[in-house]
């Protein structure tokens, strides 16, 4: 996910922790006053990257914690990145872990379940709850008033037309949404958001504010980050193995965006090519008619 993504949802989720709760859980309304929020560390020990969201929650007596994985579209390595989430988690804190994947995207099929297999006998399974945003009903985010999911709505079902439905969404974040900064924060994750579905061209027709952006921290550290990867990314320019993932990730995002599904043995095909002249070839990926043509591709390029 690109990193203004990965930025907006974390500030959203700690200025809304209890929305992104009541919304994975789908807790009634009449309990979620039952909920107590308290936000965990992060950044767990031996992992690479940060969680995108952990929480602890109690419903009555019972009490757990929330992991919530925020992707733009499903990938095979998935499962086994969640399950790496909730043993780490467990580990630290010693309490049930709720995993939730969230999908924003079509593509790739959606695999909740690993399971680990020796001699023919089944000794693990684990299993974590996905959403595909693209099925969530907008307008019962809206009626529910779920302040902190106002600026993902755009990505979720409507049956009214797209412009209709962004206009709607910043009338919510601008009525709806009390305090400077929070709802400054809300606006400018609707802009940046709504790219996983909209062109700039499009969004800037509609959300016209930048008196409002410029009021929103979310906003400056996008910035700020930006400027230093920039002169991080400057400094290690040539680095192979960067240049080797960053096409990798590109050849299966295409592939997702244009066919919805990307078989896993695609994936892993593509994961296991080094050679960085093999993996610009695979560009042709924007290009071919259907996934069969770039499997005849892929493999004359592997020969090649």
């Amino acid at each position: 996910m690109p990193q203004s993504y990965d930025i907006t949802l974390k500030r959203l989720t700690d200025e809304f922790p209890e929305d992104y709760v009541r919304f994975a859980l789908r807790v009634e309304r009449f309990s979620v006053e039952k909920i107590d929020v308290e936000s965990v560390d992060k950044e767990l020990p031996s992992l690479l990257r940060e969680v995108d969201f952990a929480a602890k929650v109690s419903i009555e007596k019972e009490r757990f914690i929330l992991l919530m994985e925020f992707q733009t579209i499903y990938r095979a390595d998935l499962p086994k990145r969640m399950l790496g989430y909730t043993w780490r988690l467990y580990e630290k804190y010693d309490l049930p872990i709720n995993p939730v994947l969230v999908v924003f995207k079509r593509g790739g099929r959606l695999e909740d379940t690993l399971t680990m297999n020796v001699l023919g006998r089944e000794i693990n399974r684990f299993k974590f709850s996905i959403i595909p945003f693209w099925e969530i009903e907008g307008k019962d985010i809206a009626e529910e008033k779920l302040t902190g999911l106002y600026p993902l709505l755009s990505l979720m079902k409507w049956d009214k037309p797209d412009a209709e439905v962004m206009e709607e969404a910043q009338d919510l974040i601008l009525k709806g949404i009390e305090g400077r900064e929070r709802r400054a924060d809300a606006y400018v994750a609707l802009r940046i958001l709504s790219g996983m579905k909209y062109s700039l061209d499009f969004i800037d027709s509609i959300l016209r504010r930048r008196d409002i952006m410029i009021e929103s921290p979310v906003y400056e550290q996008i910035l700020r980050e930006g400027m230093e990867k920039g002169r991080e990314e400057g400094r290690e320019e040539g680095r192979e193995e960067g240049r080797e993932e960053t096409l990798k990730s590109a050849v299966v995002d295409v592939l997702g965006v244009r066919f919805d599904i990307v078989p896993g043995s695609i994936e892993e095909e593509v994961g296991q090519i080094k050679k960085i002249k093999q993996l610009e070839m695979l560009r042709k990926a924007a290009t071919v008619k259907d996934m069969a043509e770039f499997r005849d591709y892929l493999e004359r390029v592997k020969a090649s």
